[in-house]
C-alpha cells in the first residue's frame, strides 16, 4: 500500500497499519535538515529527506504535496513584488520580506488599498480576472503522481483577503458594524475565488487529486467573528467551491489556525474532508475533545505543537506526545500526524527527528 492508498483509507476511516507521518518545514528548516542529512537542495532531494525522516508526505499549510502543486501563472497588470505563489498581488496587495532569527518572513499586505473606500468604490476597484491568469502551464512530473498528491487550490483565502484589503483593524469593524459593505466585498472576492477555482478543474480536474482552502477565521481562543456572521457571510462560497471541485472527485483540505471548534460542524456539512493544523495549543482544539466529537466524520492533519514543545520541549517529551496521539488514535484512522505548523529553523533537529524516530 502505498502513501495515496493509505491516505484514502484514512479519510474514509478504514484501518491502516500505521498512521501516516507528514512533514513541513519553513525553507530554512527545510535546507538545515538536507545539510545534516548530507542531501542536496530540498527541491531536488525532499523524497531523499522524507526517507531519511521516516515520514510519509511533504506537506505545507493547505496541501498534501509541497513539490506536486499547481497553481495558474499570474500575467495581469499589478507587479509582482514577492515570488508570491498565492497571488495576494494579483488583488493589489504589496508584499515585502523580512530576514529573521526564525527565517525569512513574508508580509503580504502592506498597503490595504480600499481601507477607505466606500461600498461604490469597492464594487468598481480593479480585482483579478480570468485572462489576468495563464491556465496553459500545467507541467507537473507525471511520473510522481503514483505516490504523491497533485494539489491545487488559490485565491480561496476569502477573509484573509478581505482583512488585508480593507486592513485588519477595520475590516474586523466592518464584520460587526458594517455588514452591508463587508457583504460586498467579500462576494466580489468570493466570486473570483469561485471562478478561479472552477476554470482551473475545467483545465486540468481530471489530472488533480487534491483542492486546498486557506483561511485562518479564528485566533488561539476563539473565532475572530461570531460564528453566526461566518455562517452568514462565508460559508456559501465556500461551500460553492467545494461543490465544483467535488465533482472531480478531489480530497479537500481546509487550513484553519487557531481555536475554529465551533464551526467543524460547518467544515463536514460542506464536504470538508481533511482539517489543518490542528493548532492543540489553542483553546478547546485537543486531540481528545475533537475525536470525541467529530473523529467519525472528519480527518486531522497536524497536530504536533510549534509554538512551545518543538522549540522549548525535550527528546523525550516530544516522543510521549506522539505516542500518546497515536493511542488516542490506536486504529489508525482519521488522523495525518506532523508539525501543527511548518517549522521554524530555530528548533533542534533532534526535537525534529524525535516526532518519527
Amino acid at each position: 500500500m502505498n502513501i495515496k492508498e493509505k491516505i484514502s483509507k484514512v479519510i474514509k476511516h478504514q484501518t491502516v497499519d500505521s498512521i501516516p507521518m507528514m512533514y513541513r518545514g519553513l525553507p530554512d528548516t527545510d535546507k538545515r535538515l538536507n545539510k545534516y542529512f548530507h542531501l542536496d537542495e530540498p527541491e531536488k532531494d525532499w523524497k531523499k529527506l522524507l526517507k531519511k525522516l521516516g515520514a510519509d508526505l511533504m506537506s505545507t499549510g493547505y496541501t498534501l504535496s509541497k513539490y506536486t502543486v499547481y497553481f495558474p501563472e499570474y500575467i495581469g497588470p499589478y507587479k509582482n513584488l514577492y515570488n508570491d505563489h498565492c497571488f495576494f498581488n494579483s488583488w493589489g496587495l504589496d508584499s515585502e520580506t523580512a530576514n529573521t532569527r526564525f527565517g525569512e518572513y513574508v508580509h503580504y499586505a502592506c498597503n490595504s488599498p480600499l481601507r477607505d473606500a466606500s461600498i461604490s468604490e469597492i464594487i468598481n476597484y480593479k480585482g483579478p480576472e480570468i485572462d489576468h491568469f495563464n491556465f496553459n502551464n500545467f507541467n507537473l512530473d507525471v511520473s510522481l503522481q503514483e505516490e504523491n498528491f497533485f494539489c491545487t487550490g488559490t485565491l480561496d483565502y476569502i477573509f484573509m483577503i478581505a482583512m488585508w484589503l480593507r486592513g485588519e483593524d477595520q475590516f474586523l469593524l466592518d464584520l460587526a458594524a458594517n455588514k452591508k459593505l463587508a457583504q460586498v466585498l467579500i462576494d466580489k472576492i468570493g466570486e473570483f475565488a469561485f471562478e478561479i477555482n472552477k476554470e482551473i478543474y475545467k483545465k486540468h480536474g481530471n489530472k488533480l487529486d487534491m483542492f486546498g482552502l486557506w483561511d485562518d477565521v479564528a485566533d488561539q481562543k476563539s473565532l475572530l467573528m461570531r460564528p453566526e456572521t461566518w455562517r452568514q457571510l462565508f460559508k456559501k462560497w465556500y461551500k460553492k467551491i467545494i461543490e465544483t471541485v467535488k465533482k472531480y472527485d478531489q480530497i479537500v483540505l481546509f487550513h484553519c489556525c487557531g481555536n475554529c471548534n465551533a464551526i467543524i460542524p460547518d467544515f463536514i456539512e460542506i464536504g470538508v474532508d481533511i482539517l489543518d493544523p490542528i493548532q492543540t495549543s489553542a483553546l478547546d482544539m485537543d486531540f481528545y475533545n475533537l475525536k470525541k466529537k467529530y473523529g467519525n466524520n472528519i480527518t486531522f492533519h497536524g497536530g504536533i505543537d510549534v509554538q512551545k514543545l518543538l522549540p522549548f520541549g525535550t527528546v523525550s517529551q516530544i516522543k510521549d506526545e506522539v505516542k500518546k496521539i497515536k493511542k488516542l488514535f490506536e486504529t489508525n484512522d482519521g488522523i495525518i500526524l506532523g508539525p501543527s505548523h511548518e517549522i521554524p529553523n530555530d528548533v533542534p533537529i533532534e526535537n525534529i527527528l524525535a516526532i518519527y524516530k
